[in-house]
């Protein structure tokens, strides 16, 4: 008896989890993309967007074509919950004041940092971004070895790589590091087909790593590891001004390549995702967010 085959479904990196917390005030959200160098516009229900079709799937073509979306079920299902908690913690509402001022340390537990990490690492493991640098490597290995590359097997290639990925990810970030929740009160922030992130996909080490990623319009979360830094708080939050939701969304921008997403409030689209391409971000200690990041990891 064979075993039954793997049905064809859209599977989202932008989970409906997540994507719901975008609504606006007329339930959808507005997604820009470039078509033939020129920035498009459509605004539709969140779950329209952020899919790929058997993104999850690696498909040989018989019976032993296999699906690893089950991989991201628990991330999914918890988001609404994590986000919801995360939206209700304390913080200081002294947006100009100097960093450290601003800084408002919280208890978390166990259980409650596992899942914030759980549903980090599954965004970053789907992620677009993510899926270009495993396409670009494998491109760069298998032409090493004068091999060439068609659509089918690098597909199959990329998946294979992917599928674990979220798992390895989530244990990394579990075991150390620093996170920092910012807030906007009234300037939005975006979301994109990719974000700052320079956790490890090819192989896990517990090297110093980032991501900044944007999980509603008023919420993004910092997490980072670096050499030395106090254990406690694990948690801070932090209000931000309007200069500095701009920089984070010019950073998003930056780190996107084909999608940005927003509730209402059109963000100023940058030369760099007019690009269509992903930059890596360099030297960021000398900008606004290596001073968070100082900030952040001198607070006891």
């Amino acid at each position: 008896m064979q075993p039954p085959k793997t049905k064809t479904a859209r599977h989202h990196w932008w989970p409906e989890g997540v994507s719901d917390f975008w609504k606006g005030d007329d339930g959808r959200c507005e997604q820009l993309m470039i078509t033939d160098g020129k920035l498009k516009a459509v605004r539709s229900y969140p779950r329209q967007f952020g899919a790929i079709g058997n993104g999850h799937c690696i498909k040989f073509g018989g019976p032993w074509d296999t699906s690893f979306e089950s991989e991201f079920d628990s991330a999914d299902s918890n988001f609404p919950t994590i986000i919801n908690s995360i939206s209700s913690l304390e913080r200081r509402e002294n947006h100009n004041n100097k960093l450290q001022d601003r800084l408002h340390a919280q208890h978390i537990d166990s259980s409650f940092r596992e899942k914030l990490m759980t549903c980090m690492s599954s965004l970053i493991a789907r992620s677009p971004r993510t899926r270009n640098k495993i396409s670009l490597r494998t491109e760069r290995d298998r032409n090493k070895f004068g091999l060439s590359s068609n659509k089918k097997d690098l597909e199959l290639l990329v998946a294979a790589n992917l599928r674990g990925l979220h798992p390895r990810l989530s244990k990394l970030m579990l075991h150390g590091g620093k996170i920092a929740a910012l807030y906007s009160d009234n300037h939005e922030f975006i979301f994109g087909d990719g974000f700052f992130n320079t956790l490890p996909i090819s192989r896990v080490t517990n090297g110093e790593a980032m991501c900044l990623l944007p999980l509603t319009p008023w919420v993004t979360i910092l997490f980072f590891r670096q050499s030395a830094y106090f254990r406690n708080p694990e948690l801070v939050t932090i209000v931000l001004n309007e200069t500095e939701v701009a920089f984070i969304n010019e950073i998003t921008q930056a780190c996107s390549c084909k999608f940005i997403y927003y509730r209402h409030q059109r963000p100023e689209i940058t030369k760099a995702f007019m690009s269509e391409r992903y930059f890596d971000i360099e030297d960021y200690e000398a900008t606004w967010l290596g001073s968070l990041v100082t900030s952040v990891q001198s607070l006891r």
